[in-house]
């Protein structure tokens, strides 16, 4: 409301506000999606949702830490959409070990619990959080 751009104003009161991501390239070329949870239903429903969208492919699943490893380096995703906690292992970990091998990969961290230190830990994996 009061941050909007008005008929008054030139909307730059909102530059600095929203942090950039300098080293994002839009190719026109569709975005590959890793989509690693342990839940076979939260996979199928992110899928969806990205499947109906035309410049979004999902590339691979996984649905423990040993496949994400594996998915990710046949996939080679651009984004892996990564949950914190797997049935055999940390999505932290399998993130820290993923992009040790292509750092360029971004990751998008899901979770369902109020775990404060989880989700800490899951902002610094190798990628600043702003981005």
């Amino acid at each position: 409301m009061g941050s909007e751009p008005t008929p008054q104003s030139s909307g730059r009161e909102l530059e600095g506000a929203i942090p950039s991501c300098e080293h994002v390239v839009v190719t026109g070329v569709p975005l590959r999606v890793l989509l690693v949870d342990d839940h076979e239903v939260v996979r199928n429903g992110i899928r969806a949702l990205l499947q109906a969208t035309d410049d979004i492919v999902v590339a691979g699943e996984a649905g423990t830490v040993r496949d994400a490893f594996e998915e990710a380096a046949r996939a080679r995703p651009d984004i892996v959409v990564m949950d914190i906690r797997l049935a055999d292992g940390s999505g932290i970990e399998a993130t820290r070990e993923i992009r040790a091998k292509r750092p360029q990969i971004q990751v998008l961290m899901l979770t369902s619990f109020a775990d404060d230190e989880a989700l800490f830990a899951s902002i610094w994996p190798g990628r600043p959080a702003t981005c």
